[in-house]
């Protein structure tokens, strides 16, 4: 995806955009990272796309303006007559290719039924719906790949009996751009399950899926005992290709479902209750990187192979932060209370008590945790 061309296109659609040239920052759709449990937020080493109060909005990760796509001279952004104000319960995994601005989303009348992929100009204007992801209800997870849209779903409401399903269906849907061809390529149906983080790497996804092994039989039983027993609870890495096939289960003991993987050289990279552990797809191997309890692999898009590693501190109020090399050794940088949620070569996305912060991942790496500037999305 063109950076240079998606700045210079909101330059013209707000006024108010400068692009980095001094920076070769790439912003290729395979590196765009967009968890759904977080704000719906689409992260890249440019910038955010996010659904906010004024619309489809962006953030630019150099300069810390936000702006509504919408051009619209004297628009208020408060209804539909917005161009970048959508008739949809939600609007997720937005992104940008060069040539026209993508979401995927799920109008009202669906009611959360499935949901929609539409492709519009960058200013919000001629959109056009081009697919329809049925049977997909929610997603918890978006990822692009080359010509792909990769959906984390969860199907949680029956609408015939208008409840929620406790004993429910989640899965990966894949949608190819090229052929406007989708389909479900793993789905499974368990107590309490979901599919809450995925990650592309050399064609293949990896997921986490968090379910209750318990029947429902014995899940009715616990609560009509209101026995005070937490509910049993797993959570799964697999990996599944792209094209679809068996999915191949990889570990259990997960540390946090939405955690991700990263890959770097031959291994990639997770966590467990047990540490940070390295995967070797060819042998299907597994060596633990280090031992010890909440080491969370932070999504990271870092050239030169390197992986960001964040461990909680003693005190619960700060975190240790590693780099990982591609031979699995780890450098430690620092201390801080950020939680870190998306590393790219220029740019950090974090939480504090605030809210979301931008960082300079330059600076950090040299123990610089100074927050360039925070933002509200909303």
């Amino acid at each position: 995806m063109g950076a240079a061309v998606l700045a210079a296109a909101l330059a013209v659609a707000a006024g108010v955009f400068s692009y980095r040239s001094s920076k070769e920052a790439t912003d290729s759709l395979n590196d765009r990272y967009c968890p759904t449990m977080f704000g719906n937020l689409n992260y890249s080493d440019n910038g955010v796309f996010y659904y906010g109060n004024d619309g489809i909005s962006y953030l630019d990760a150099e300069t810390g303006r936000e702006v509504s796509i919408c051009t619209k001279a004297g628009c208020s952004h408060e209804d539909i007559s917005c161009p970048a104000k959508l008739e949809a319960l939600y609007c997720t995994g937005i992104v940008y290719d060069g040539e026209k601005l993508y979401y995927v989303s799920n109008s009202e009348e669906q009611e959360l039924k499935s949901l929609n992929l539409t492709e519009c100009d960058i200013n919000g204007s001629n959109r056009k719906k081009l697919a329809d992801f049925e049977g997909a209800q929610s997603p918890q997870a978006i990822a692009y790949y080359e010509d792909y849209i990769i959906i984390a779903y969860m199907n949680g409401f029956d609408w015939e009996k208008r409840e929620e399903i406790n004993n429910r269906e989640a899965g990966i849907y894949v949608y190819n751009r090229k052929t406007k061809e989708g389909k479900k390529i793993y789905h499974a149906t368990a107590w309490a399950n979901l599919v809450s983080s995925l990650d592309v790497i050399d064609g293949d996804i990896y997921f986490c899926r968090s379910y209750s092994p318990l029947s429902e039989e014995e899940i009715m039983q616990q609560e009509a005992e209101e026995s005070d027993e937490a509910l049993a609870q797993v959570m799964e890495l697999y990996r599944v290709p792209l094209e679809g096939g068996e999915a191949e289960y990889i570990a259990d003991k997960i540390s946090v479902s939405v955690s991700g993987v990263t890959g770097m050289g031959d291994m990639v990279l997770y966590s467990t209750e047990e540490g940070l552990q390295a995967y070797f797809p060819e042998t299907k191997k597994t060596k633990t990187i280090k031992e010890g309890e909440r080491i969370y692999n932070v999504t990271s898009r870092l050239t030169g192979e390197k992986a960001v590693v964040r461990q909680v501190a003693e005190d619960n109020e700060n975190s240790d932060y590693y780099i990982c090399d591609k031979d699995g050794s780890l450098e430690w940088i620092g201390k801080t209370p950020l939680i870190f949620l998306a590393a790219y070569d220029h740019v950090t996305y974090a939480i504090d008590e605030n809210g979301w912060t931008v960082l300079d991942t330059e600076k950090w790496k040299k123990g610089d945790f100074e927050v360039h500037y925070s933002f509200q999305a909303q």
